[in-house]
């Protein structure tokens, strides 16, 4: 049965580079051209960041909009859902693993790519459109496609996760990122996982909660949503479940069976 219990968005923040890139200022980069661009997509500009310019910097002016919207201080934030990466230094959160993230390669529902056998040559005579390296995910896609062997000094790059699924529908570029970031389009059958010739990495993701104040009765609310969004995607198989951590570093406060 669905769980019944509901979560609502109260507020939104956004922020975007003052940079604009036409249809026509993309031409010069790739074979495209207006027209195929707006016909399958409907834009017509978007905006870049500068080079060398962090997600998380981008980020942090959306979040700075957002509670700015909502009227809250950043302490009031009961929890943070995303990627679970190892702190730098140790903080004053814990993270609980509730789905995994796998590095995928994305193309087309239509793409050849999909009538022949995957390989990594197969792989080689399509271009790639990737993350940002500098992004911690682009870390990760680099360390992939070093273990398939695939050069990605010569593929084009974006911070903007629109412009590369604008770019996957409207031409035969394919893309290696975290197949969540398109999940609607996936659900959709629009785009499709390519299957890699190799196992790709381990990525648990899930929520990151803070140590000094247990979880709001809203916030065990919100995660039992979660859990089941993610059980229903899971069925149909564009995500796994995670193994719950055991160590003493990590939480498992939001589990339904430790909810007292």
């Amino acid at each position: 049965m669905r769980n019944k219990r509901r979560a609502k968005i109260t507020a939104l923040g956004r922020y975007v580079p003052p940079k604009v890139v036409t249809n026509y200022d993309l031409a010069k980069r790739v074979e495209t051209n207006h027209d195929w661009v707006v016909s399958r997509t409907g834009i017509s500009e978007r905006h870049w960041v500068e080079p060398g310019t962090p997600t998380s910097e981008l980020a942090a002016q959306a979040v700075g909009d957002l509670l700015k919207n909502r009227g809250i201080e950043a302490s009031e934030i009961d929890l943070i859902i995303g990627r679970l990466y190892a702190p730098a230094v140790p903080d004053q959160f814990s993270r609980e693993p509730l789905w995994t993230e796998p590095i995928s390669i994305l193309a087309r529902a239509e793409h050849p790519i999909f009538s022949e056998t995957v390989t990594v040559d197969a792989l080689r005579r399509y271009d790639l459109i990737l993350p940002t390296g500098t992004q911690l995910v682009g870390q990760e896609i680099e360390h992939l496609l070093a273990l398939l062997g695939l050069p990605a000094a010569t593929s084009l790059r974006s911070s903007s996760y629109g412009f590369i699924r604008e770019m996957l529908h409207a031409t035969d570029l394919i893309s290696v990122m975290p197949r969540l970031m398109m999940v609607g389009d996936l659900l959709r059958g629009t785009l499709k996982v390519v299957p890699l010739p190799i196992p790709a990495p381990d990525r648990p993701a899930g929520v990151i909660l803070p140590r000094d104040r247990p979880l709001s009765n809203a916030g065990r609310s919100f995660v039992q949503c979660l859990r089941a969004f993610v059980a229903e995607i899971a069925e149909r198989g564009v995500a796994g479940i995670a193994s719950r951590y055991s160590d003493a570093e990590r939480s498992n406060t939001t589990h339904p069976d430790n909810q007292g």
